[in-house]
């Protein structure tokens, strides 16, 4: 599979070593990139500017990350809605901090990176370490499967 393919479709299936892969580049992309996009402004700008911009940022980092989860899931043969328990926290967490400031918010918002992180590692254990399982249609059937050798008259199998 190609990296465009990997990052931006929702189809198809990847493997353990895709998945982590995949999630270490945009582990490492995300903030390099970030932090090349403000080199030029400084500290000060940066904070300044992390409003609308950094939540679109965040925001269109979010689909890649979707597509990456999605493959994964259905290589695991587990239900796609299970990427909506990272990614809707996710998408809440990083509106209500380039939208809000009060403390009730800072509150919630810490609550929630909790649970993601929670979430994180139980989906790092899930997808990234254990192994695909085949899809359905690839299993042997009861019409495919081996059927027994005839017995003799003797009552053992003929060669």
């Amino acid at each position: 599979m190609d990296a465009l393919r990997l990052f931006t479709s929702f189809g198809g299936r990847i493997g353990r070593i895709g998945f982590l892969i995949g999630i270490t580049i945009v582990l490492l992309l995300s903030p390099l990139a970030l932090a090349l996009l403000f080199a030029k402004t400084g500290i000060i700008a940066m904070i300044s500017m992390l409003g609308i911009p950094g939540m679109i940022w965040w925001l269109l980092l979010m689909w890649p990350v979707t597509a990456l989860l999605l493959k994964r899931l259905r290589d695991r043969q587990r239900p796609i809605w299970w990427a909506a328990i990272f990614v809707i926290p996710a998408l809440i967490v990083i509106v209500i901090t380039y939208s809000n400031s009060s403390d009730t918010a800072s509150a919630f918002i810490g609550l929630l990176n909790v649970a993601l992180i929670a979430i994180a590692i139980w989906f790092l254990i899930e997808l990234g370490f254990a192994p695909g399982r085949l899809p359905p249609q690839t299993l042997m059937t009861s019409k495919t499967a081996a059927k027994p050798k005839p017995k003799s008259k003797l009552g053992r199998a003929r060669a």
